[in-house]
C-alpha cells in the first residue's frame, strides 16, 4: 500500500489521495470500516469515469470537497409547524440535519455523530416545547 500511494500523492493536479488516517476530518469519512486503504479525490473539474465509457455525458456530478468547490453547496429548504416561517440563515454542513430532525420528531440522536442540533436549534419555534418532549422518552 505504501508504494501505490506515494505513485499518487502530488504527482498529479488533477486529484489528492489520502490514507485512510489521512483524511481531512472536514469531509467526515473517516473511522468507518468499509473505508478502503486508499481515498482518491478528484480535484474540479476532474471527472472520473469508467474506461470503457470515455465519451458517456455526465449529467452531474458530486463528491468534490465543499471547501475546494463551493459551487458543490447544496440548498435547504424546509417547512413545517416545528419551524420558523421565512427564516433565512447562514449556510451550514448537512451533518446537522440528522440531529435537528431527531429533535423535531422527540427522538434522541445519537452521541457520537457529526452534527450538532444547536447548528439549527434557530430555526425552531419553540425549542422548550422540544425539550419537554424529549423528556418523556
Amino acid at each position: 500500500m505504501t508504494r501505490s500511494i506515494k505513485g499518487l500523492k502530488g504527482k498529479d493536479p488533477r486529484f489528492t489521495a489520502y490514507r485512510p488516517d489521512e483524511i481531512p476530518a472536514g469531509l467526515h469519512y473517516s473511522g468507518n470500516l468499509r473505508i478502503g486503504d486508499l481515498v482518491v479525490l478528484a480535484l474540479k473539474p476532474v471527472l472520473f469515469r469508467e474506461r470503457n465509457r470515455p465519451h458517456h455525458a455526465s449529467k452531474g456530478a458530486h463528491g468534490f470537497d465543499v471547501a475546494a468547490v463551493p459551487e458543490m453547496k447544496g440548498i435547504f429548504i424546509a417547512a413545517g409547524p416545528a419551524l420558523k416561517s421565512g427564516l433565512v440563515i447562514e449556510p451550514f454542513e448537512n451533518i446537522h440535519i440528522y440531529p435537528a430532525i431527531a429533535q423535531i420528531l422527540g427522538l434522541r440522536a445519537p452521541a457520537a455523530i457529526d452534527g450538532d442540533f444547536q447548528v439549527l436549534r434557530p430555526l425552531l419555534n419553540n425549542p422548550a416545547m422540544l425539550r419537554e418532549r424529549m423528556k418523556l422518552h
